[in-house]
């Protein structure tokens, strides 16, 4: 929903709304890097960003991207396991965003059926 909002915007309303978006994500960051003493930590990782990451793209960017950026699908850890159990794999590990901003990781293993020979 909120990348359709965003891509449907006009291109003066994307800012604000970019802002208005990551603006309170961003104000608990920079508040907690105050409360722990250590503000410079927060900017550090804003401006370094893209030394350290491997997306290749600045803090800015890939907030957008966030945002923003197509293409994009929702899926929820279930439907995924079900997909992929369906189709012969085992769920090793498992790590989801916990209900926040973050994306779910997943690591399947191929299972051998019965006559089958996999490879690796």
């Amino acid at each position: 929903m909120l990348k359709r909002i965003y891509n449907a915007l006009p291109r003066p309303l994307k800012l604000p709304y970019a802002i208005l978006i990551m603006g309170p994500r961003e104000l608990k960051f920079l508040t907690l890097a105050i409360l722990k003493c250590k503000p410079w930590v927060y900017f550090d990782n804003v401006t370094r960003y893209s030394e350290r990451s491997l997306r290749g793209m600045s803090y800015w960017h890939d907030m957008i991207d966030w945002i923003g950026g197509y293409p994009f699908e929702v899926a929820k850890p279930e439907e995924i396991f079900n997909f992929y159990r369906d189709r012969g794999f085992r769920l090793d590990q498992l790590q989801t965003g916990a209900g926040g901003l973050g994306c779910n990781q997943f690591v399947f293993t191929r299972v051998q059926r019965k006559g089958e020979w996999i490879d690796g």
